[in-house]
């Protein structure tokens, strides 16, 4: 809809609108475009326009998906991340389920999966799902690589405010790891 006829439709609804009366009350009600298709009515619903503002916002939103490379540390958070992205998009199919899953993997955690994609794509899709978990995402795994990675840091020094906050989000996370 170009500007000049949203401004025309915009008019007509002013001219033919003041006269109505809103159900609730005995004021008149105007009504205007926030967009193309969403009409607002003014008086005592201004928060109106706010909410569709947000909600106009919420729908550009693109949840980014984490890439996994292999790591035990990560694994939890990739599968989490994926399982809600997949849960957003109910229409795809296992099949598309299957190429993401291989698409986010990377290194040797997508070397451990590809063959999936030569099966059968219910089975391919629950294998791929299976050989990460089996083989990185076990908790004992898992564990072993949060303990190696806190012990086997660097020394910091008392004065070393970034190591210091560093090394306390790591051990942050260590302590939230879900077992």
């Amino acid at each position: 809809m170009t500007t000049t006829s949203t401004r025309l439709l915009l008019a007509s609804y002013k001219l033919s609108d003041s006269k109505t009366q809103n159900a609730r009350s005995s004021t008149p009600v105007e009504r205007r475009y926030v967009s193309k298709n969403t009409l607002v009515k003014d008086g005592s619903n201004n928060s109106v326009q706010g909410i569709v503002s947000v909600l106009r916002g919420l729908d550009t939103l693109k949840p980014e998906l984490f890439k996994f490379d292999g790591n035990p540390m990560y694994y939890t958070r990739f599968m989490m991340n994926f399982e809600a992205s997949i849960k957003s998009k109910r229409l795809l199919g296992t099949a598309s389920k299957l190429l993401l899953l291989i698409q986010y993997c990377e290194g040797e955690a997508r070397k451990l999966i590809e063959y999936c994609a030569m099966l059968e794509p219910e089975l391919g899709y629950k294998r791929a799902k299976e050989v990460p978990r089996d083989n990185v995402g076990r908790p004992n795994v898992t564990a072993r690589a949060y303990i190696d990675k806190l012990s086997t840091g660097s020394l910091i020094k008392a004065d070393d405010v970034n190591g210091l906050v560093k090394r306390g989000r790591d051990f942050e996370e260590c302590n939230i790891f879900p077992t």
